[in-house]
């Protein structure tokens, strides 16, 4: 099967403009120069994060793509994990399911638990809501060996992560950074590393409002992103530019803009469009920065900005086409209604969320109500 992707790979060699010695061709796909030879003379299967990086240099505009369309011909056993945990990160969600299911005839009997927490994890990221029911089946999953117990420890990070359970979150990821230790050494545990940072770097930010920590994990995942590709790259910009998004505006709309250049890179307009409409706004807002009215126009942020004008009638016109139930229609609502208690029920919303984050919000809104600070004394 693997003659494929060398079929593909030679012929992509030779549509480049300039040839490449063994040597050279090793240097960019971490592969010395006799594995390099056996690849495209002999089509020997390589390892699947250098099949990537020959993805990545004859076609760097789409090798996400390419990649995924090559896993499914690789078969060695160390190749399927670092291929399940690939599609997984760059949610190529019906290639996965796929790729499990062919596994399953190749796979070894101890192995064969690792494809059932992927089952799990296509489930979870194919779910907008997971049910409670969800949790059984991980706990039902049987791990016999280090690779699924690291798995199954992080698919109750993400279940208690999605139910806004923040502390028996933060509980099971550290369990699972220490299950992470029994995983061999070598790429496989460099990724896994990824999934950690990635929770840590989100619980960081909006759970715990520990920017340095939020930043430094997200910078950590972007030095490494070939493996995940440009909207995983994005991601991780968004979450450290918000990391100064109460402290220094100017930085947090440098890295909110890269994100938004890398999603269109991508070819990912809609959350390009949503970033720009939705934080890129308030920070824009807050900062005094908006420069034409019309790139807010239709927003949440809309309200907050006419609010920061005087236009208060305005913007209650406004939050009365909004989401009414939502945290941050009550904060805007109690801005212009000067309204402590809308402001309150913003805030209970917020932290029953787990999300301290956008709480931080209508906290200092409501520091112009020192005769509510009892009140936000017993919800923080």
């Amino acid at each position: 099967m693997f003659e494929a992707v060398v079929k593909e790979i030679n012929n992509g060699l030779d549509t480049l403009p300039a040839k490449y010695t063994l040597k050279e061709l090793g240097k960019k796909v971490g592969l010395s120069s006799n594995a390099v030879s056996d690849v495209l003379l002999k089509g020997t299967e390589t390892n699947f994060t250098a099949s990537v990086l020959f993805a990545k240099f004859i076609n760097p505009d789409n090798y996400i793509e390419v990649a995924t369309s090559w896993s499914v011909n690789h078969r060695r056993p160390e190749n399927m994990k670092l291929i399940l945990e690939f599609l997984s990160a760059n949610r190529k969600l019906d290639t996965l399911k796929m790729y499990v299911n062919e596994m399953r005839s190749d796979c070894s009997k101890k192995n064969l638990c690792i494809l059932d927490a992927y089952d799990l994890l296509h489930e979870f990221q194919s779910t907008l809501k997971v049910e409670e029911s969800f949790l059984s089946k991980v706990e039902d999953l049987h791990e016999t060996v280090p690779e699924a117990k690291f798995l199954k420890e992080m698919l109750k990070v993400y279940y208690y992560n999605d139910i806004n359970e923040v502390g028996t979150m933060s509980m099971h990821l550290e369990r699972a950074s220490i299950l992470l230790k029994e995983v061999k050494k070598g790429k496989l545990i460099e990724i896994y590393q990824v999934r950690i940072n990635e929770m840590l770097s989100t619980s960081s930010l909006f759970n715990h409002c520990d920017w340095e920590s939020a930043r430094s994990h997200s910078e950590e995942i972007v030095k490494n992103f070939y493996f995940f590709g440009a909207s995983y790259e994005a991601r991780h910009y968004y979450r450290i530019g918000m990391s100064y998004f109460f402290q220094q505006p100017e930085m947090c709309l440098e890295y909110l803009e890269k994100a938004v250049q890398t999603y269109r890179a991508a070819g990912d307009e809609e959350n390009a469009v949503a970033l720009e409409r939705s934080e890129m706004s308030i920070v824009k807002v807050r900062a005094n920065m908006i420069t034409d009215v019309s790139e807010i126009t239709g927003t949440p942020s809309e309200a907050h900005y006419l609010i920061a004008n005087g236009k208060t009638e305005q913007a209650k016109n406004v939050i009365t086409k909004l989401k009414q139930n939502s945290p941050f229609t009550k904060y805007y609502a109690g801005m212009a209604d000067e309204n402590p208690f809308l402001l309150l029920e913003s805030l209970k919303l917020l932290l029953n969320k787990g999300n301290r984050f956008y709480a931080k919000l209508p906290l200092e809104a409501l520091e112009s109500f020192p005769e509510a600070s009892g009140l936000v004394n017993l919800l923080i």
